[in-house]
């Protein structure tokens, strides 16, 4: 874990190899319902599908616009950071459903908040390692300022 490998991209996607991109959603077969009037794609349409935002111009979209048809999109810079035990926990648990020592490692650390995550969450470049430990150390040490769903203390 070092500044130089910061990436975020969303939750279980893909990552190539260096891990600055992650797969699309379109995979590279760009392919979304277009709009009845100027085949503008889905993500043209506003949130009550009632307006297509391309209509005034007419336009036609060629390629995705997440990836440019590509199939790849670039992540985001810095590391998933949640500031309290009980944020990362949550975040975690909506995720997984259970934390257990399998699921990974947790990395505390100090760092530049440098962005916004997909999932809202600051994004961070790490500075220092303070400490890595497994999830059941992790809980121990944080018990009495959270509460910890049933299925995470177990």
């Amino acid at each position: 874990m070092t500044a130089e490998n910061a990436w975020s991209a969303l939750w279980g996607s893909e990552r190539s190899t260096d891990g600055t991109r992650t797969r699309c959603p379109c995979d590279g077969d760009f392919d979304y319902e277009p709009c009845p009037d100027c085949q503008a794609d889905e993500h043209d349409w506003d949130l009550d599908r009632t307006e297509c935002a391309r209509c005034e111009d007419g336009g036609v979209i060629a390629t995705c616009p997440l990836c440019g048809t590509t199939g790849w999109q670039d992540c985001a810079r810095g590391y998933s950071c949640w500031p309290t035990p009980a944020q990362l926990i949550t975040y975690i648990s909506e995720r997984v459903g259970h934390m257990v020592d399998d699921v990974g490692t947790v990395v505390e650390f100090d760092g530049d908040i440098i962005d916004v995550g997909f999932d809202g969450e600051p994004l961070v470049v790490p500075t220092r390692i303070i400490r890595t430990s497994r999830w059941s150390e992790f809980l121990a040490r944080h018990p009495k300022r959270i509460d910890i769903p049933p299925a995470l203390s177990a």
